[in-house]
């Protein structure tokens, strides 16, 4: 009788044990389950964080690269029909669409340029020293990054000149270095000129005018691009 009850108490104790024991291995199971779940997603943004720049980048599907026939670089600015005659200089916005490693975003304003149709012959300095005649009607466009310090310029009516309000250079139209009541002109060379490229639209003599827009060092004599 004893040893049938210490058998029937051995049993039920290994019983015990084993109910345990599953009870830890199913609470463990679960645990384990709990972290994978939550280390997943983070593992998956990590993933996508780390290497997504090294992904080829692609153009939502809604964008357009360019025209095709206007090569690259070259960026739509306006038409040839919102410049006066006279050749006054309108600034306008150049629009483009931002990259970063990681985000796009559409239509933003990367610079800015001054257009103006010529109203006579003008006669520019190169960068080699050489010099060019741009014919009357012609198309030029410059920056509006001041030389110096890299300032906006702005044009003034008043003294028909481009004007920087940081450090008072000036410059003509042309966007020569110009020098007014013996003031010294701090800026290192004239204003930088861009080139331009013009599309016809279907009907009429206005035109697309196409700048090829890019930023130069400032404070240096030459004109080098930032690359």
């Amino acid at each position: 009788m004893s040893e049938d009850l210490d058998n029937e108490a051995g049993d039920e104790a290994e019983s015990a044990s084993g109910t345990e024991r599953r009870s830890f291995i199913l609470e463990a199971s679960t645990g384990l389950l709990g972290v994978c779940l939550g280390v997943g997603p983070v593992i998956a943004g990590l993933w996508g964080f780390v290497f997504d720049p090294f992904r080829k980048r692609e153009l939502p599907s809604k964008y357009n690269t360019g025209s095709g026939d206007v090569k690259e670089g070259h960026y739509l600015v306006a038409t040839t029909d919102s410049l006066p005659e006279d050749g006054t200089p309108q600034r306008f916005e150049v629009i483009s669409d931002k990259y970063d490693a990681w985000n796009f975003i559409p239509r933003q304003p990367i610079g800015s340029v001054y257009l103006r149709k010529l109203p006579g012959d003008l006669e520019i300095e190169l960068e080699d020293g050489s010099k060019k005649v741009l014919k009357k009607g012609e198309i030029d466009c410059l920056q509006t990054t001041c030389p110096h310090a890299g300032c906006s310029v702005s044009y003034d009516g008043n003294t028909n000149a481009l004007l920087c309000p940081c450090h008072n250079s000036e410059f003509e139209l042309s966007g020569a270095k110009r020098t007014v009541g013996g003031k010294d002109n701090p800026s290192p060379r004239s204003l930088d000129r861009l080139d331009t490229v013009l599309k016809p639209i279907a009907d009429g003599d206005n035109m697309e005018i196409y700048v090829e827009f890019m930023e130069f060092y400032t404070g240096v004599h030459e004109k080098n691009p930032v690359s």
